[in-house]
Formats: C-alpha cells, sequence, structure tokens
C-alpha cells in the first residue's frame, strides 16, 4: 500500500514534498520507494539541461617514410678519408661544370695535373673542395702554393632540382619541432608539462584543440638527454674517471625519464627521435638512431621512429631534412665570421649541396669507403638546423623556382619554445610553453 501510495503522489505533489514524506518510513519502504524515485527526478531534469556533447577530434593520418640514406651496417675505420672527397668530387663534378659553363661560357674546364702546361695569363676553370686557410694547421698545399693568389672567381653547384613527383593535395597537416631537451640539467619541470599536455590534447580552446589535431607528428632533434658535458684536463684524468661513473649512472637515469616522457605522447602523437652531439649514440656523423634497448618503453608503438643525425624523409608528400645542428655550429667555428648567423650558414649548405661540408676535415664522420651521403641530392621543402640560440627562420628561392623553408630551431630547454610548420603553405609559428 505504501508503494502505491507513493507512484499515487509522483503524479500529484512536488519532489520536495515526496522525499520529505518517504524519510519518515520503515528503511525498507524507503529504499524501494527510492527505485522509484531515480528515474522520476531523471526524467524531471534531463529536458531541462540542455548539454552539447563533447566534440570529438581525429588527428591528421600522418604518412611517413624516412630515406635511410646516412643508415651504416657495419662500420670500419680502416680506410682513409680521402676516399669520401674523391666520391664527393665525383658526385658533384657535373653540376659543378654546367653552372661553370653558364657562369664563365668562354673559359675552358680543365684538370689539375693540365694546370701545370697552362701559360700564366691562360685563365681557366677547376673543379675542386675548397677549405680554409688556418695558419696552425699543417698543410702540404701551403708548400706547394707559396702563398700565391690564383683564384679570381668561383662557383657552387646550387641547389639541387626538386623532385616533382608528389600529390600537392596530400600536402596537409603540420609539424612541431622541438630540440634541446636537456633532461639532465632542465629544470623546467612546468615547461615539459605544458608540452606533453599540448601534444596530448589536454589544453587549449577549441581553435587551440583544432591546432593541436591538425599537427602530424612532433620531430624530436637531438640533445634530449643531455644539451652539454664537463670537460677535463689531463690534471685531473683520474678525478674524471671516478666522476665519469657517476655520469653514467645519471645518464641511465635521465634517459629512463626520456623514455616515460615519449611514452606519455606517443601514445597520441607520432614521435620522430633524432640524436643529437651528448646524446647516448656515436659521436662521428651520421649519429645512427637510438638503439631500443635505451627507450624500452616507446620503441614498442609503430607511431616511435628513432631516425639517424643528419636526417632526410618525406612527410605527408613534403621532404624534410635538417640536423641536430653540429655542421652548423662547426662552420661558424671555422669561420669565424661574427655577421653571418646560423640561417645563413643554413642556406650556404643548401648552395653547396652538401649537409656538412667540414666534414670530415673539422667535423669527425665516418670514413664512408665509397659514397658521401652528406651530399644533398634531393632538394628539401623544409630544411632545419636543431639546438640554435633562438629561433629564426626565412623562405629561400633558388635560381631554377626551388622554395625552401629554412628553420632554426632553438634549445628547448633554455627558450621553452618550438616550432610549427604547416606543411601547405611552409609557414612557420613559434609555440612558447613558458608560464608569464
Amino acid at each position: 500500500m505504501e508503494i502505491k501510495f507513493v507512484r499515487n503522489c509522483l503524479e500529484t505533489c512536488p519532489p520536495s514534498f515526496v522525499s520529505i514524506f518517504i524519510i519518515a518510513r520503515t528503511m525498507d519502504t524507503v529504499i524501494q520507494c527510492f527505485q522509484l524515485l531515480i528515474p522520476y527526478y531523471y526524467s524531471l531534469l534531463l529536458p531541462r539541461m540542455e548539454v552539447d556533447p563533447p566534440p570529438v577530434y581525429h588527428r591528421e593520418p600522418l604518412e611517413f617514410k624516412s630515406f635511410n640514406k646516412f643508415e651504416t651496417c657495419t662500420k670500419s675505420f680502416q680506410q682513409q678519408y680521402c676516399s669520401i672527397y674523391t666520391a664527393r668530387l665525383k658526385v658533384l663534378r657535373n653540376s659543378l661544370v654546367q653552372k661553370a659553363k653558364i657562369k664563365w661560357a668562354n673559359i675552358e674546364v680543365i684538370t689539375l695535373s693540365e694546370l701545370s702546361e697552362r701559360a700564366e695569363a691562360n685563365t681557366c676553370t677547376i673543379i675542386g673542395t675548397l677549405y680554409k686557410h688556418q695558419e696552425l694547421k699543417p698543410s702540404i698545399l701551403r708548400e706547394l702554393s707559396e702563398e700565391l693568389q690564383l683564384v679570381t672567381d668561383w662557383c657552387f653547384p646550387g641547389c639541387c632540382p626538386k623532385l616533382s613527383t608528389f600529390n600537392h593535395s596530400e600536402r596537409k597537416g603540420k609539424v612541431l619541432i622541438i630540440s634541446g631537451l636537456d633532461l639532465a640539467n632542465n629544470a623546467q619541470l612546468l615547461s615539459l608539462n605544458l608540452l606533453s599536455e599540448w601534444i596530448t590534447g589536454m589544453v587549449g580552446s577549441k581553435e587551440v584543440q583544432d591546432e593541436i589535431a591538425s599537427t602530424l607528428c612532433v620531430i624530436i632533434a637531438g640533445n634530449s638527454v643531455r644539451g652539454s658535458v664537463e670537460t677535463y684536463d689531463h690534471a685531473t684524468y683520474f678525478e674524471r674517471k671516478a666522476h665519469d661513473e657517476a655520469i653514467f649512472k645519471k645518464t641511465a637515469l635521465v634517459t629512463r625519464k626520456l623514455d616515460d616522457f615519449l611514452l606519455s605522447i606517443v601514445q597520441y602523437c607520432p614521435v620522430i627521435l633524432m640524436p643529437g652531439e651528448f646524446d647516448p649514440s656515436c659521436h662521428t656523423l651520421p649519429q645512427q638512431a637510438f638503439h631500443p634497448c635505451i627507450l624500452p618503453q616507446c620503441s614498442r608503438f609503430k607511431d616511435f621512429h628513432g631516425v639517424t643525425n643528419p636526417w632526410v624523409g618525406i612527410i605527408n608528400s613534403r621532404i624534410v631534412a635538417g640536423s641536430s645542428g653540429q655542421p652548423i655550429k662547426d662552420i661558424m667555428k671555422v669561420a669565424g665570421l661574427a655577421d653571418f648567423s646560423p640561417l645563413t650558414w643554413l642556406e650556404r649548405t643548401l648552395l653547396w649541396r652538401h649537409y656538412a661540408p667540414t666534414a670530415p676535415d673539422t667535423l669527425p664522420a665516418y670514413p664512408f669507403p665509397e659514397i658521401d651521403p652528406f651530399i644533398i641530392t634531393e632538394c628539401p621543402d623544409i630544411y632545419f638546423a636543431a639546438n640554435m640560440d633562438k629561433y629564426d627562420t626565412g623562405l629561400l628561392t633558388a635560381d631554377d623556382g626551388q622554395v625552401v623553408r629554412l628553420i632554426c630551431v632553438p634549445k628547448f630547454s633554455e627558450t621553452q619554445t618550438g616550432v610549427l610548420v604547416d606543411l601547405h603553405d611552409l609557414k612557420t609559428v613559434p609555440l612558447s610553453f613558458t608560464v608569464a
């Protein structure tokens, strides 16, 4: 009778009155009455609530292909470095001859052995490799040349031709490039958390969420574990050995920290990871990808791509190439020209058609016996140098109409800044992950 009475009251009495009335009943009756009241209350509340369904964002699909031109299966340092210079000259010679004929139409191209047969008044063209004159560096060429100034003009191979076999309609989406996480010394944990939340889509308004959903992948370009290293002189050799043991243990802990960080983002967004100068990889260029044993958690995901340094590949029909910064920094060190910015030298490497022009002379590199993989054989759409002091960018238009977006990616540990690149129009936007 009580249950029937409550059912009748639901049709005639307000909810507050019914609830007060039921409390006065026995416990068993109250439980049965609540079973009737709960659907009733929902029927009253739901029509009055206008709740929009949460938006669902779908990340743009990634089409990724690595050229694998810098991967080395076996390494042997028995051969001399002369072979890599010979291969470099052999590959670039035809392009240089064509450039020389365009620039100096009536001047003959000869070999170095034919130079001695020429009269001093005759002008000729010679194809070769240039290096900087350094007083403290032994050189047999200094003794032979006797400081003669014979060169009057020069030309470079120029930017290589652009491949035109890609579908322009597929060039959509954005790529986030960061570098220099330096987890061993980076105290900006809040910036790392903001970066992780931005990549995974946990922050931001609808406009920000749309931008995050359009981000195809994240390129982490070197010095993720460590951004610098301490140096010691010979007097502190034994202290250094004891200190190195502590450094090895710390590096293992930081590498695990990197693995956890990558695991938090690779489940939501593809990651392309490059080693850097101070990362646990080989020191000579090209640096090989992180071994899966170093990053056991994130390496299990198919969206994790460990690549070499330098690296070149295709992302949604755009050719992307870049390095973790060693080639550009070495050029700046050797040249010693303070007026030239890193972006200028990045552009020059395209005109020289070489990713690491100072290797292996002043930049450590593997002595390839028959090839020089650092020769640029494909004109990139996006060309970056990472671990720079500040963000900089420019758009290069070459003689044959090639358009290349040049980017200097700053160190994240110092600037808390990444670079977002639009694959459609090659526009770039610096993203700051600092808290004001």
